[in-house]
């Protein structure tokens, strides 16, 4: 074959790449579809790194660069969570988006990205042409400002006489002190917050990127801003507006003074870039990649975010002590002033001794972090606790169908030693090259599935008993070894031998099955657990599983009870929860209480885990108020049998409920005639008799007639001051006029009940209907 041949095939395999790569595409917008159906989360970190060790996988068993492979699937992954993104959700509602400065290069990036996601987008800037001018900004439901940092607190202050009350605004200055006094007056009486996009325009999207949401005193401002860029696959912060600044001294200020600085030093070296370029190291590229953007950038935007910043002066002076601190290190005869530098830095990048999830490069001796050696086995380099830790998970590389444990595979050995999966597929590669781990093909028992398994070599085992030998010899109490303690590497016959505190601790936060803090767990017991990069306990799910199973009833009701006041004291508002374990642990009365006193809030959004929750306590109460709750939860989920089988219990107590209820099955289950008498015999002029009788009326094909008990079921709850249902007597308005001909009103009606949906429930001052169901008035309705 010759070399034109071989060029035109690998033409051929680049073009069916490409291809492969857009049915990819259509696969994962697919996917997106799927997650904005249940309401999940655009981005699955789990699932990404699973992803990524499936790609590295691959090279390292085929002989690729693994390091590649990562690039090209995280590159496959942005584009999928960018296209995902664009797909709308059930609770999407586009918002007339205003762009303050929108023709600058920071302004179209969120105007592209808003757009994309089907927000209807102004451009407001003399630049763009079209006209528009800041008193057109009075239309919009969201207005961002994006303008230089001098002038952001101006624009803001006119944006108070001209902006909607209900409107949200916020600037994406990279400074917050110059405008921080007028965000905070703003804030007092208006949806107002300030973003800071840790990006610049050139970043093709937000996945993996950060952005800093800044509290400037209203909540609901946070909120909504976080809603509206929560679904592009970015890490979003939320903090206090006056923290901003401090860090962005740092982030910013730091990196733009010692980028600047490093340029300075080679554009005064007389050495050309070129001539740089030729002898460059790895490090020195990195670093010269940095610089060129950087040198490239806006010098009046540099200028402003090291001059405006009210913590530049300490940050500056802190970094000239540093450079000169390094200057005499370096002019030294003596080598401990540098080597001390060094390891300050090397602990500040460390936490107690394990990299978090830093790549780290090994050197071929232990990392002696003291004069008297390493003090325990968290003090050594990764590619020696990884080869102890191997030689602990022992099994038969060559007999793939008798199984081994997931200890043995690449996410099990990062999760031990507590580092990323990308640290440990690079290490572990190294470790292959030295033919001291061998990678096999095995049976995972916890997973169920063949998955790529590591074990030592011969050359490995001896390796591992000269490293005992040296750890013996400096004192070092092996036994100490950070993973022989924690709960994923535990035997299911050592579960019951943990103290009874710590098994207790343990117990109920695998019952909770929910991410939890490790700032929450006790000191004795943080040993048993792995934590993320967020700070959360990871916990196997195969390992909770065996845990709870060593566990007897009274054990189980004895941790229901621990996270039933757990989840009260740091999570009140998860009531379904608290009603789930308070349930379980026996404490049926103080189930009971909390159910009956959240009863609108349960039948606001309910899912089936929540009624299974909610049938699981009925079946030890006989409360009124939950029967009704039950009954009113299923018929929104479509559940008939079970709605009616729980409002017979209503029948001698509560009869004009009762009916009421049955009249609202019956509409479920399409007897349009019994659901009208069903309604008639429960009518007495309530908010619930009304809405039935309306539902029925309705299903009979007389919507002219349930407008009159619409109305009143309407006007009930304004009286009362309690608006709950309010969404759905808006919605039947709306279709009772539609059947009766009068389309704008049920448009008009429909809008409002999009609005009131947005609205702050339970203390909220709503826009709700007028009368005549046409003119919107404000009616304040205190707490509901």
């Amino acid at each position: 074959m010759s070399t034109d041949d071989r060029r035109k095939e690998i033409a051929d395999i680049d073009m069916q790449i490409l291809d492969l790569c857009r049915r990819r595409l259509e696969l994962a917008r697919g996917v997106g579809e799927d997650k904005a159906a249940v309401g999940a989360d655009i981005r699955n970190i789990e699932v990404e790194e699973k992803v990524i060790d499936r790609y590295r996988g691959y090279a390292l068993d085929h002989g690729m660069d693994p390091v590649c492979a990562e690039s090209i699937c995280r590159t496959l992954m942005q584009e999928s969570i960018a296209l995902q993104a664009t797909v709308p959700r059930k609770t999407f509602e586009p918002r007339h988006v205003a762009i303050i400065g929108g023709n600058g290069k920071m302004g179209r990036w969120f105007a592209d990205l808003l757009s994309k996601s089907g927000h209807r987008v102004d451009i407001i800037d003399p630049s763009a042409g079209n006209g528009l001018t800041m008193e057109d900004a009075k239309w919009a439901d969201v207005i961002i400002v994006s303008i230089p940092i001098s002038r952001t607190s101006g624009v803001l202050e006119r944006l108070a006489t001209i902006a909607r009350k209900d409107a949200l605004i916020f600037d994406v200055a990279s400074l917050k002190s110059p405008s921080v006094e007028v965000l905070r007056r703003m804030a007092k009486d208006r949806k107002v917050c300030s973003i800071h996009p840790m990006f610049g325009p050139s970043a093709g999207s937000m996945y993996g990127r950060n952005l800093l949401v800044c509290d400037c005193g209203c909540g609901k401002a946070v909120e909504e801003a976080v809603a509206l860029f929560k679904d592009h696959g970015g890490n979003i912060r939320v903090m206090p507006v006056e923290d901003h600044d401090k860090y962005m001294s740092y982030v910013l200020g730091l990196s733009h003074a010692v980028n600047i600085a490093f340029f300075t030093v080679l554009e005064r070296s007389g050495i050309s870039y070129e001539d740089m370029r030729s002898v460059a190291s790895t490090t020195y590229s990195k670093l010269m990649d940095t610089n060129v953007s950087v040198a490239l950038e806006d010098p009046y935007l540099y200028y402003e975010i090291q001059h405006l910043n009210s913590y530049r002066e300490s940050m500056l002076e802190e970094f000239d002590r540093s450079v000169k601190d390094v200057v005499d290190a370096a002019l030294s005869d003596d080598p401990r002033p540098f080597k001390n530098l060094m390891d300050k830095g090397r602990e500040y990048f460390f936490h107690r001794g394990r990299p978090l999830g830093l790549p780290f490069v090994d050197s071929g001796d232990l990392v002696k972090w003291s004069p008297e050696g390493p003090r325990c086995m968290t003090e050594m380099t990764t590619m020696h606790r990884m080869i102890l830790f191997l030689g602990e998970h022992k099994a038969d590389p060559y007999d793939m169908y008798r199984g081994c444990s997931n200890s043995n595979t690449q996410n099990g050995i990062a999760m031990a030693l507590g580092i990323s999966r990308a640290h440990a597929s690079t290490t572990l590669g190294r470790l292959i090259k030295k033919n001291e781990v061998t990678c096999n093909r095995m049976f995972v028992k916890e997973c169920n599935s063949f998955r790529n398994t590591y074990h030592l070599t011969s050359t490995g085992e001896r390796h591992r008993l000269s490293i005992l030998a040296e750890l013996e010899s400096d004192g070092v109490d092996i036994e100490s070894a950070i993973f022989t303690e924690q709960l994923d590497h535990m035997a299911t016959e050592d579960f019951i031998t943990i103290p009874r505190s710590e098994r207790d601790f343990v117990g109920m936060v695998c019952i909770m099955g929910r991410p939890f803090p490790m700032s929450q767990v006790p000191e004795n017991v943080r040993r048993r657990f792995f934590q993320d990069l967020r700070g959360r306990i990871l916990i196997k799910e195969y390992t909770r599983r065996r845990f709870l199973g060593t566990a007897d009833e009274e054990e189980r009701r004895r941790w229901n009870s621990m996270a039933a006041d757990w989840l009260t004291d740091f999570e009140p508002d998860e009531t379904v929860d608290r009603i789930s374990h308070l349930t379980k642990s026996g404490r049926i009365r103080e189930a009971v209480s909390l159910g009956e006193s959240r009863y609108m809030e349960l039948c606001d959004s309910p899912d089936d885990s929540e009624l299974c929750v909610l049938v699981e306590l009925m079946n030890r109460t006989d409360s009124e108020i939950l029967s009704r709750t039950v009954a009113r939860i299923a018929i929104r989920l479509g559940r008939s049998e079970t709605a009616e089988r729980y409002v017979t219990r209503l029948m001698y107590t509560d009869p004009e409920g009762y009916h009421s209820i049955l009249s609202e099955i019956e509409v479920l289950k399409g007897n349009g005639q019994e659901s009208l008498y069903q309604a008639l015999e429960g009518y007495v002029g309530d908010v619930p008799s009304c809405i039935a009788l309306g539902k029925a009326l309705i299903f009979c094909g007389r919507g002219e007639e349930s407008l009159t008990y619409l109305r009143k079921a309407r006007s009930v709850m304004i009286e009362e001051g309690c608006i709950f249902r309010m969404d759905e007597v808006l919605q039947l308005e709306a279709r009772a006029n539609a059947m009766s001909g009068n389309l704008k009103v049920a448009d008009n009606l429909e809008g409002i009940r999009k609005a009131y949906r947005r609205c702050d429930v339970p203390a909220v001052s709503l826009d709700a209907v007028s009368k005549d169901g046409v003119v919107a008035e404000r009616v304040h309705v205190g707490d509901v």
